[in-house]
């Protein structure tokens, strides 16, 4: 498989598809917001946690290659390369182009980051023949509209015994129901779908499943191992 040497601007190579887009409400953060999605998000306080202990989960070796759907602005980047190191290739994908130039900033150092604008529902025609050793995917398939068939097409091009790795929120539990409503409120705003529960994917299809809570239920970490036999694993219906 020959991976690009430099990270693909907008147009290189036909890849950067400007005609798929995820079907996501039209919330702020997501389009001229996007330049303050790490400030708003309430990144560091809340949900860096959720991405720091998936890549550890994942056991990510040097020279991995790990496909990245619904990057954003490229959160994860920084924690997957410090795993997968130069020799390594993080490939990340996201339908907005607004979140993409700044995770294109992000990334500008980096010549193993490659960056598709494509809904994630409809990537394989851009990904092709690539595969990979690892999929992550933080806080985006309680957004994308037709989740299921971005995870399944994710699954197709990853290699017998990749790592996967599914962080998604929840309603907080036990004490932390105090603050349910703050909890609804950056749901509601980051167009989240609640009833999802995507992390269940990854308990019903895959093995070795870690799942984790962090953030009093708030934040869910789940981790697991793809394995192409289907005795092994379990299939979307």
């Amino acid at each position: 498989m020959a991976w690009p040497a430099q990270k693909l601007q907008a147009g290189a190579l036909g890849l950067m598809s400007h005609a798929g887009r995820m079907r996501i409400p039209r919330v702020p953060r997501y389009g001229p917001g996007a330049q303050f999605y790490d400030i708003l998000s309430l990144e560091c306080p809340v949900y860096r946690v959720g991405r720091s202990r998936a890549i550890d989960l994942m056991e990510l070796k040097p020279g991995d290659r790990v496909l990245d759907i619904g990057c954003g602005t490229g959160l994860n980047f920084p924690l997957l390369r410090d795993k997968v190191g130069p020799q390594g290739h993080v490939v990340g994908v996201d339908a907005s182009a607004t979140m993409l130039a700044q995770a294109r900033k992000r990334a500008r150092s980096w010549e193993n980051v490659t960056l598709l604008e494509v809904d994630a529902a409809n990537m394989r025609p851009q990904i092709g023949s690539w595969t990979f050793d690892a999929m992550i995917v933080t806080y985006a398939l309680s957004i994308i509209s037709d989740w299921t068939s971005a995870w399944d097409q994710a699954l197709a091009q990853l290699r017998p015994g990749a790592r996967v790795a599914v962080v998604d929120l929840a309603l907080p539990t036990g004490i932390g129901r105090l603050f349910e409503p703050a909890a609804r409120l950056a749901c509601f705003t980051g167009g989240v779908t609640l009833h999802r529960e995507p992390w269940s994917l990854v308990e019903d299809q895959l093995s070795r499943v870690c799942l984790e809570r962090h953030c009093l239920g708030h934040v869910v970490v789940a981790v697991g191992t793809f394995d192409e036999n289907p005795d092994d694993q379990g299939a979307l219906e």
